[in-house]
């Protein structure tokens, strides 16, 4: 006897690409369910880690110049700051009036380079007074006649 063909099972059904609102459909169709084994499946990708070492153990990742995301003077403001906080020592007052409190980092030289002595620790009042914060802040507002201090309108 001749072997019969088999025909597929998707002969003549559309198939390909789904279009975006059969796409749709699905997504909310399945939106707020979980799988049913999901407890199980969690079970089994956490017991297949377990008793492993993890990829990091032992290795000593390499810090500073060596480390391949090193940016050296090109880093941002934020990323200087907290450099010279980890390397320079933090005194227990500030140095030019004493006071015991919270200190800053000032800079000196008004360039943000990678330069620990380019820095040092002051309490925000000396902070302030070095960056002549209230002189800048006067260029930007101005005294109206009933004394109180507006934006300049430019």
């Amino acid at each position: 006897m001749p072997s019969k063909k088999r025909i597929p099972w998707n002969k003549g059904l559309k198939t390909g690409p789904l279009s975006e609102d059969h796409r749709r459909k699905m997504s909310e169709s399945k939106k707020g369910k979980t799988p049913k084994n999901f407890k199980n499946m969690q079970k089994k990708a956490w017991e297949s880690c377990r008793g492993k070492p993890s990829w990091n153990k032992g290795k000593i990742l390499p810090r500073g110049k060596d480390c391949p995301l090193w940016k050296g003077d090109n880093a941002g403001y934020s990323a200087i700051h907290y450099w010279v906080a980890r390397y320079k020592t933090k005194p227990p007052c500030c140095p030019e009036c004493g006071k015991i409190g919270r200190l800053e980092l000032a800079n000196i030289s008004g360039k943000y380079k990678r330069d620990l002595d380019d820095y040092k620790w002051l309490c925000v009042k000396c902070h302030r007074d070095m960056d002549k914060w209230f002189e800048k802040i006067m260029k930007k507002v101005i005294r109206g006649s009933d004394g109180r201090f507006y934006k300049k309108s430019y």
